[in-house]
């Protein structure tokens, strides 16, 4: 019986490349292992800055990636595993919080807030990559402008628009991404100005206004006129 000890040697150091422009600082480094991507990536640009700082394993992304401008600002950190998107993702822009998106699988899923100028422009819901449940849009100045239901990646339910005030501007109801039934359109004081019918997402028919007061134009009432029309009635 051997007493000998077995040789276990150290695994290798990775090997760095660096592929050089040679008209510009522009330079990517990288480490290998068997000659596959396994390590530290590093890009730098024209101008000599680091553009991007990526990891890999196995020939893939695996692991934290910074992306940033020809300024050197951050634009974007995500995190990678076996080479897809998993976890947050966040865009930035001139410092501020763009977007923040989650993935799973590399595909989008739950919640995303997008940002316009530090304000918060849309919340959104993903579900395997598309939206699906309750939107909500904002205006310019934070105010709630439109909320839209979703389903695998169609709008599936009532859509509400509102003027700035916060009042309903419009009402609308989509099956399978097109309009279906009534458009109600409002003035700023709430009261109807306009009805419109769609079916299958095309209008169906003229659309019918109405004044100030409530009164249809064009000489017919809401229960004789156009309204009867749309519930069936002779």
């Amino acid at each position: 019986m051997s007493n000998a000890a077995e040789d276990i040697s150290s695994p290798a150091p990775p090997e760095r490349v660096v592929v050089q422009d040679p008209a510009s600082p522009a330079k990517t480094v990288v480490e290998r292992q068997e000659g596959v991507l396994d390590g530290e990536a590093l890009v730098y640009g024209s101008n000599g800055k680091l553009t991007l700082r990526a990891h890999y394993r196995d020939d893939k992304l695996d692991g934290p990636t910074l992306c940033y401008d020809a300024d050197g600002e951050l634009i974007q950190k995500s995190l990678y595993r076996a080479g897809l998107l998993e976890g947050e993702t966040i865009i930035y822009d001139r410092g501020q919080i763009q977007m923040v998106m989650r993935y799973v699988a590399g595909k989008r899923e739950g919640d995303a807030v997008v940002y316009n100028a530090g304000i918060i422009s849309s919340r959104l819901i993903f579900m395997d990559d598309k939206l699906h449940g309750r939107c909500i849009w904002y205006g310019p100045e934070g105010a709630m402008a439109k909320v839209s239901e979703f389903a695998e990646g169609k709008e599936e339910g009532p859509t509400l628009l509102y003027f700035a005030d916060g009042t309903v501007q419009e009402r609308a109801t989509y099956r399978g991404g097109v309009l279906e039934g009534e458009v109600l359109s409002y003035r700023p004081d709430g009261t109807l100005q306009k009805r419109t019918l769609y079916r299958a997402g095309r209008m169906d028919g003229q659309p019918q206004e109405f004044d100030e007061s409530g009164k249809a134009k064009g000489g017919e009432d809401e229960e004789s006129g156009w309204f009867s029309r749309i519930r069936g009635r002779k």
